[in-house]
């Protein structure tokens, strides 16, 4: 019973972190995508 209490913690907590990585990737394209336009019209 316990264990799959953890279980169950521990795979939301993976989603959650999956969610925020994936967030931070988009992230750093736009960031990057910016970068990039910034140097191609100056």
């Amino acid at each position: 019973m316990v264990l799959s209490v953890a279980i169950l913690m521990l795979l939301s907590v993976a989603k959650q972190q999956t969610k925020v990585g994936i967030v931070a990737v988009n992230d750093y394209k736009l960031a990057a995508a910016a970068l990039l336009s910034r140097r191609r019209f100056v």
